[in-house]
């Protein structure tokens, strides 16, 4: 049974007021009540509960973290990254799951129980434009950062993965590779990193005056195996001599429906077609043959989200204007598939 306030006053003979102002350091308690609750704090290894406290409007020593999808490789290394640093400053995490929805990421937003948070770090919903329910938030000066979203309405930082040199890498890759008829998938929804993405691709064509066919840049409605493999399908259904002899992925989910369209059509992979993804799931490198993608470094950038937040709650450190965003450099892996 986890220790409780409650325990440490009655065997100190203290009130259990008494005793949380000393573990707070109030300068109401005396030196030597702090010390002598503190010791016994340690030896019982006490370990304040931050849910009670917010409950009670005090300090939390809890950030929270709101992410789309808890289940999505990327994401779990980013709390990772997170939870690393703030195991080491003595912080609790509250990880939430939005589901990719403005309305449930406004709800949690919205909820009375996350309001005594001392940092917030998100990624916000793909369909969220209204950012008001983030206003509590900087009207009370809490810390907050965005992570893989850029917010442009709001004067909060963000923690991005480089994409453009990402796409940028994987397409130069490419064509020194002897691959110049290549084609791109991307998705379809208003996150600038899909735009910023997309845009690399065409530049980096253009710096080797390699022209794509516009019907070869296709926008998939949703991100699934299934657009990748229906997109793909439109793309390679055709004469060799008409069809790309590459295709670049916006991320490895659709790079994976393009293996099932290449073995549906008997196209070999990747003598006949290169293959390129984005992110470095784990099925990637277990692929026949294993896929050539860009390794996002998901760990790295939830680090520097945490980092950020912690330095910005301590005392020690005043707030800063400083709202410039920070960029995570990514890494080509090349693997059978572009070989």
């Amino acid at each position: 049974m986890a220790i409780t306030i409650k325990d440490l006053a009655q065997e100190l003979g203290l009130s259990p007021s008494t005793v949380s102002r000393a573990l707070r350091d109030d300068n109401t308690i005396s030196r030597e009540t702090q010390k002598k609750v503190k010791s016994l704090a340690k030896k019982w290894k006490y370990k304040p509960n931050p849910f009670a406290m917010m409950l009670r409007g005090q300090r939390s020593n809890a950030i929270a973290v709101i992410v789309p999808k808890l289940n999505h490789f990327y994401f779990a290394n980013v709390i990772d990254g997170i939870e690393r640093c703030a195991q080491e400053v003595g912080f609790q995490t509250i990880v939430c799951q939005s589901d990719d929805s403005y309305d449930k990421e406004k709800e949690i937003l919205e909820s009375p129980f996350l309001g005594y948070v001392d940092g917030i770090i998100s990624a916000f919903a793909k369909n969220t434009t209204n950012f008001e329910h983030y206003d509590r938030f900087l009207d009370k000066g809490i810390p907050m950062i965005f992570i893989d979203r850029v917010c442009e309405e709001l004067n909060v930082p963000s923690v991005v993965t480089d994409d453009y040199s990402g796409i940028w890498d994987a397409t130069q890759h490419l064509i020194l590779s002897g691959r110049t008829k290549i084609a791109y998938l991307g998705v379809a929804d208003q996150l600038l990193f899909n735009e910023v993405r997309e845009s690399a691709f065409n530049e980096s064509l253009a710096l080797q005056n390699i022209e794509c066919p516009k019907n070869w840049i296709h926008v998939c409605s949703q991100n699934t195996v299934e657009e990748g493999k229906a997109a793909a399908l439109k793309l390679l259904n055709r004469p060799a001599a008409e069809r790309p002899n590459a295709i670049l992925a916006n991320n490895d989910i659709l790079a994976l429906g393009i293996y099932q369209a290449a073995r549906e059509l008997n196209i070999s992979i990747p003598q006949e077609l290169a293959v390129v993804g984005f992110g470095d799931l784990p099925f990637s490198e277990w692929l026949t043959p294993s896929l050539s993608t860009v390794k996002q470094n998901g760990d790295q950038l939830g680090k520097i989200a945490a980092n950020y937040i912690f330095k910005e709650i301590s005392p020690n450190n005043p707030p800063t204007d400083d709202h410039n965003g920070f960029i995570i450099q990514t890494e080509l892996i090349v693997r059978d598939s572009s070989k």
